[in-house]
């Protein structure tokens, strides 16, 4: 994992009872979109304890795990188009969304990143566009991949290197 290309934790405070964090960015490029969600999607395990467990899980994916978009303009407003990676199973996919809502949820209601001047959040739409990049993050539990696109792999085992399966869930006490 490339821990410079995407920032670090450099600090950890309570405030009103929760954690906040502060991460480094100037090694996040302003336009690495992917490294970005990536940070968000990470912060978002410490603001929120019942997600701890899953830290482990989302770092396997890293930066290149991560879906990319595209920028669409629609009247005066901006939207964004998720481009899923064509490899990443729908069950990861869904486990990642419910990391999203947190993490918008955590900035709009809850107030947990304090003042949030700025740019409000992308506006992300989801459809049903794949990446057509070959580029794959291998070791990942098998149930990660996508079964048609693991079976279209030559010799999968060795190239794609998965592991055993595991549970993308999250805790329901999480969602409440």
């Amino acid at each position: 994992m490339n821990w410079r290309r995407c920032g670090f934790i450099r600090t950890a405070r309570s405030e009103r009872g929760r954690l906040v964090l502060s991460y480094s960015v100037s090694s996040c490029p302003d336009d690495d979109q992917r490294c970005q969600l990536y940070r968000r999607r990470r912060n978002v395990t410490f603001t929120y304890p019942s997600l701890a467990p899953q830290l482990h899980l989302l770092e396997q994916f890293a930066i290149d795990g991560m879906s990319s978009d595209e920028e669409r303009t629609v009247g005066q407003y901006t939207q964004y188009e998720v481009i899923e990676p064509v490899w990443r199973s729908d069950v990861v996919t869904a486990w990642l969304r419910i990391f999203d809502a947190l993490s918008s949820r955590a900035r709009r209601v809850d107030g947990v990143f304090g003042d949030q001047r700025g740019s409000a959040p992308r506006m992300r739409i989801s459809n049903a566009k794949r990446s057509v990049s070959g580029k794959f993050v291998s070791g990942l539990p098998r149930n990660a991949y996508d079964d048609e696109w693991f079976n279209s792999q030559i010799h999968p085992e060795d190239t794609v290197r998965p592991g055993p399966p595991v549970r993308y869930l999250h805790n329901a006490r999480t969602l409440e």
